[in-house]
């Protein structure tokens, strides 16, 4: 099991490297601000995997501040991902409105931290406000499409990515707090599996061209 979770751990960073160099392949494909935001989270995750134990064990840092670290600026970016995204003022304002809510999570977590070993509070929040967020574009899509087929969208296999990792994720987030940490390095892998399969997603994203617009009755176009 020890092994089997030391493959998942290292083809899970392989696949953030794979994904980098995809990225630069083809980056006149992937000119839109939107798709740099995916790219810059995906180089930070990578540098997180590469540094996280040497960062921790050279400053004496828990791990448990460094996972909050990384989940704040993962919620972060993707927070700017959808606001991006979203053509509603509604829905750029629910993203807005929300992040000073996970802040306000991030802080009570660091100031009653009780030698926790994973950020589970700010973790399962994140999953939640972000499967709320995917949900929220699929529903836009249907009701004000930018493109014949969704799936010819970068942004629906972005989002689509983000959905199943963090459904795959969330059960895991939020019963890290009452697991062994035996147990949670076990599961662990259901992580790793979970971020192989997101950056799968996202390398379709990368690779497939950029889709027409839909231009609605208003003259309106949407940068794709």
């Amino acid at each position: 099991m020890v092994n089997f979770k030391g493959l998942i751990r290292f083809f899970s960073t392989l696949s953030s490297l794979l994904l980098i160099i995809l990225f630069l392949i083809f980056k006149n494909r992937n000119k839109e601000k939107k798709l740099w935001v995916i790219f810059f989270y995906i180089l930070l995750s990578f540098l997180f995997d590469l540094s996280f134990f040497t960062i921790g064990e050279a400053f004496n840092i828990p791990e448990f501040y460094l996972y909050v670290c990384f989940t704040l600026t993962e919620y972060t970016i993707f927070s700017i991902f959808f606001y991006l995204t979203y053509q509603r003022k509604a829905f750029k304002w629910l993203v807005v409105s929300c992040y000073p809510g996970f802040l306000a999570i991030t802080y009570y977590l660091l100031a009653n931290s009780k030698n926790y070993s994973f950020d589970s509070l700010t973790a399962s929040f994140e999953g939640i406000f972000i499967i709320i967020f995917s949900i929220l574009f699929f529903y836009e899509q249907l009701t004000h499409p930018e493109v014949t087929f969704i799936y010819a969208s970068k942004y629906f296999w972005i989002i689509v990515a983000m959905l199943i990792y963090l459904s795959a994720t969330l059960f895991l987030f939020i019963a890290a707090t009452y697991l062994s940490l035996n147990d949670f390095e076990r599961l662990s892998i259901i992580n790793g599996i979970a971020n192989i399969t997101k950056n799968i997603l996202i390398a379709i994203a990368f690779i497939i061209p950029t889709t027409k617009l839909i231009r609605h009755s208003s003259g309106k176009s949407y940068n794709m």
